[in-house]
């Protein structure tokens, strides 16, 4: 039993013993009805059916605590016995009013049978009465500690429900505490001798008595209600929370100190800026909902915007706008080199959501109900579980909820979003600032698109590198005079200290190409470099960034050429920034071919961890010279995710990846056959071989090997683009499922077989390996209906489809293989699930070749064109949108024709002239069955 249903269990409890209590002591008053009977008219079937209500109520269950089973047991048994006195009272044909029941009671019953009702309804209200003390109080109950439980998610997403928990705690305990008090004992006592002595029994004592017993058992099911809803919300907010959630924000650098103070000035206090930064404070107090902060590459946007994030200056000339309201600042750091999340419209709207709902948790309730999505938030696995269109219902429906705060959103690095369309992203962020409660500040480099959008005769933006001239000048002087031998240096010759001017004069305010000259400038300090010779260094500098990569790229060795090349191209190949421990395993990959396929399965301790990778460092360097560095991962705690590699700056990635020149390099050093994603799959493979997170103890969430083998199936899928013989994935993808079905495997999907790997790699569009296992393994076919399933019913068809964007060419296979696009999927079909979440998407995505490709094999292959979808009625397409939604699940259903009508008005006919007749259809799938 979930531990929180206890609570209401005990509330049953408390108010059947009431009314049992009050029904032996005849009380005039039994039962709240909504009946008309008079107080004095209660027939016995009105009493009858209320101890059967109240009974039925107090529901067992095999997971219920013993103490609360035995009182469960006995209430159950005191109701059993007053039925049974009702029907002998049935059976005599009289006493059939309330007025004479306590008389029949006498009559029927003994008076020692009376008396020991009535003391066990007395010892029942005395164990209640430990029983919720125990409940309430001691750590080591399930209630306590479910309790706990949701406190401690409280104040990890800083919500302030807990506040209304630790008020109806407080009342319980102290209504229990009322119940202990000698009032009530005396109470219960003389009740108790006023019925064993056959006299009347004093009403006033008894409703007293009973007020206190009901007011307790109202808490008791509120404090359980109240406990749903925030388990509840609490699941929801962790749908929308994602991993990596603040990974960009912890990479970035810090301000450096007495940095960046000039963007609160106001204009009469600036000084040395040749734009005034002063618009900003002012925009921080006014009611104007959007910024942009602009900046050229590497100019310190980032910085900047972290710096905001956390300085108490932002607060305070914000709390001018918010006047009394709460006051929320957040922040969503778009990430180019990161996952799916961190550069998407998705993930920005969910950790705007997730910010939103946590502070304002009295809407929750109302978010979470008001989409086609419901039913799955909370059952989903991964981390795609939300659509475009339901966040963006979400987010506009809670704006226009009344929200106890405003909110001031930071979003960073516009630039690096990876979506088709960057408009639609301006428009996004258009549309947050449309309501009175929200601001929005942004930044990104100086695209053509943002300048029109945010530029423009805007009084609200600035150009970053116009006023940092003062900040680059003081963290050279600091840094340079932070170092000993610099300081040394000085001394001697006075005229070091020239070196900031000089460094600022050639920045052109961009704080990366500052951070690399005072590196070099370091070095040569170290060696004592006279002035002419630091002179000389800054000049041979070169001016651009890219430049200068080039150059570095050049001054690495010529006996490290190859390995260098193979790095880099692993760190472009890779979706996000590796665990070190992927680089260690890589190396052991590049000595031996088939290190992962013959590695033994079993942990490795942290001691062999650090011993696999205390070179890599070391390697890295040399074969890098710093364009790659080692920075701290997502989990400080873990020596597996403690480190990770990533690139110096997203310039250094932009440069490698764009230049045809590192290409033509990189070419030149490598073998043809070279494949980055074939070496990323057998090095995670290596990972989910030896790694801790795979070979956890029992217990552990096997979350983490689920994510491991998502990304190696996503490189699988990369490497069919670089392979000229897919074949060679076929060992590696074999061996990933022999090792996630092994004993001691945290593989969550281990109990579904063979076939949720099978799924996974459908899923990943991995066509070849698919068509390869269907063909040598008739046991993924289901026999009664001829659809390829997975163990848990799932079609391999349903995978295909669920994948963005679908990919014709695996659709196509399994449909080859005989899968059925009609087969129930719920409620719905593979087929009408699949329009379905067409039309939940904005119109680009159903308009893609890739779609609607799919769309007519699907067709050509026997779907249903009669079956009927379900239009979600937060669907993005204008066609489908209708104002009344008036079937239960909130929508409309329209046939599978019609939808394909509205979708493709075009080429409908062409689309729908692929169905087969039913002939051709029939007899296509005899032939297939024989």
């Amino acid at each position: 039993m979930d531990a929180l249903a206890a609570l209401g269990l005990v509330g049953n409890i408390i108010t059947f013993v009431d009314f049992s209590w009050k029904l032996v002591a005849g009380a005039r008053q039994i039962y709240e009805s909504a009946s008309e009977i008079s107080d004095n008219g209660q027939s016995l079937e009105v009493i009858a059916t209320s101890i059967i209500e109240l009974s039925n109520a107090i529901v067992t269950n095999y997971a219920i605590p013993d103490d609360l089973r035995k009182l469960s047991t006995e209430c159950h048994k005191v109701a059993e016995d007053l039925l049974e006195v009702i029907s002998q009272l049935k059976r005599k044909g009289k006493h059939r009013r309330w007025e004479s029941f306590v008389a029949a009671l006498k009559e029927v019953w003994k008076h020692g049978e009376i008396d020991g009702l009535v003391e066990r309804l007395q010892r029942l209200q005395s164990q209640l009465v430990v029983q919720i003390q125990f409940t309430m109080l001691d750590q080591q109950s399930s209630v306590a500690r479910a309790l706990a439980d949701i406190d401690e998610t409280n104040k990890k997403f800083y919500m302030e429900q807990s506040q209304t928990l630790v008020a109806l705690r407080h009342v319980i305990l102290s209504e229990l505490q009322d119940l202990k008090i000698d009032y009530s004992q005396q109470a219960l006592e003389t009740s108790r001798k006023q019925i064993k002595e056959l006299q009347r029994v004093d009403q006033d004592m008894i409703s007293e008595l009973s007020k206190r017993l009901q007011s307790l058992s109202v808490s008791m099911i509120q404090l359980e209600g109240q406990c749903k809803t925030t388990t509840a919300d609490q699941k929801f907010l962790r749908s929308l929370y994602f991993q990596r959630f603040m990974s960009r924000h912890d990479k970035i650098e810090a301000a450096h100190a007495q940095t960046f103070e000039w963007v609160f000035q106001d204009s009469q206090d600036s000084h040395e800026h040749t734009a005034s930064p002063g618009r900003f404070a002012e925009w921080l107090r006014s009611k104007h909902g959007l910024f942009w902060i602009q900046g050229k590459a590497g100019s310190g946007k980032s910085t900047l915007m972290k710096f905001l994030w956390h300085h108490h200056s932002t607060t305070h000339l914000l709390h001018h706008w918010a006047g009394e309201d709460k006051l929320v600042v957040a922040s969503y750091f778009f990430w180019a080199a990161g996952n799916e999340l961190q550069k998407s419209q998705e993930g920005l709207l969910r950790t705007l959501l997730f910010e939103i709902l946590r502070n304002c948790p009295e809407i929750i309730s109302q978010v979470r109900g008001a989409t086609s999505q419901a039913d799955d938030w909370a059952s989903s696995f991964g981390q795609e579980a939300w659509s475009f269109s339901s966040l963006k219902t979400m987010y506009h429906l809670s704006m226009k909820q009344h929200l106890s705060a405003k909110f001031c959103f930071l979003i960073d690095g516009l630039d690096e979003y990876k979506g088709n369309n960057t408009l639609e992203l301006i428009e996004l962020i258009k549309s947050f600032t449309k309501y009175s409660h929200i601001k929005i500040c942004t930044s990104s480099r100086p695209w053509a698109e943002f300048k029109h959008a945010f530029g423009c005769g805007a009084a609200w933006h600035l150009k970053l590198e116009d006023l940092t001239a003062a900040d680059i000048r003081q963290y050279v002087r600091d840094r340079l005079n932070e170092n000993e031998q610099f300081k040394d240096l000085t001394q001697d010759d006075a005229s070091y200290e020239d070196l900031a001017n000089e460094v600022v004069k050639r920045a052109q305010g961009v704080f990366l190409w500052v951070y690399l000259v005072v590196r070099s400038l370091l070095e040569g300090a170290q060696h004592a470099d006279s002035i002419d010779e630091m002179r000389h260094r800054l000049e041979r500098f070169p001016e651009g960034l890219e430049d200068f990569f080039k150059q570095m790229l050049e001054d690495i060795p010529s006996f490290y050429r190859r390995k260098s090349a193979q790095t880099f191209k692993i760190a472009l190949a890779a979706a996000e920034p590796l665990p070190l421990v992927i680089y260690a395993f890589v190396e052991d990959v590049s000595k031996q071919d088939d290190f992962a396929l013959t590695a033994s399965i079993g942990r490795l301790s942290e001691n062999e961890l650090e011993e696999r990778m205390k070179h890599i460092p070391y390697r890295l360097d040399a074969r890098c010279k710093g364009l790659l560095e080692i920075v701290r991962g997502r989990d400080v705690n873990s020596l597996y995710d403690e480190y990770e590699v990533d690139f110096l700056h997203r310039t250094v990635r932009d440069f490698l990846h764009g230049s045809r020149d590192v290409h033509d390099m990189f070419q030149q050093a490598l073998d043809d056959e070279f494949s980055p994603s074939l070496i990323l799959c057998n090095a995670f493979l290596a990972d989910l071989k030896l790694s801790w997170i795979t070979w956890s103890p029992a217990g552990v969430s096997g979350v983490s090997s689920l994510y491991t083998v998502k990304r190696l199936l996503s490189y699988a899928q990369q490497a069919q683009g670089e392979l000229h013989d897919n074949s060679k994935l076929y060992p590696i993808l074999d061996e990933t499922e022999r090792v996630l079905l092994a004993p001691g495997s945290r593989y969550p999907y281990k109990d579904h077989g063979v076939a949720a790997f099978l799924g996974q790699a459908t899923e990943s569009a991995l066509c070849d390996y698919v068509n390869r296992r269907l063909s040598n393994e008739p046991l993924c076919r289901n026999s009664k209906t001829g659809s390829i399933l997975s163990s848990t019913g799932r079609p391999l068809l349903d995978y295909a489809l669920q994948s963005i964007p679908v990919d014709p060419k695996m659709v196509q296979c399994l449909l080859e293989h005989g899968t059925n696009p009609n087969q129930k999927r719920g409620y719905e079909t593979v087929w009408s699930d699949f329009l379905s979440n067409i039309c939940a998407r904005d119109s680009n995505y159903a308009r893609q070749d890739s779609t609607r490709s799919t769309v007519g094999l699907l067709i050509k292959h026997g779907a249903d064109l009669k079956k009927r979808v379900h239009i979600a009625y937060d669907t993005e397409m204008e066609e489908f949108q209708r104002k009344p939604s008036v079937t239960p699940l909130g929508g409309q259903f329209i046939k599978a024709r019609d939808v394909i009508a509205v979708l493709y008005p075009d080429s409908k006919g062409s689309l729908l002239a692929q169905a087969p007749s039913p002939f051709n259809f029939w007899d296509r799938l005899r032939q297939r069955v024989s």
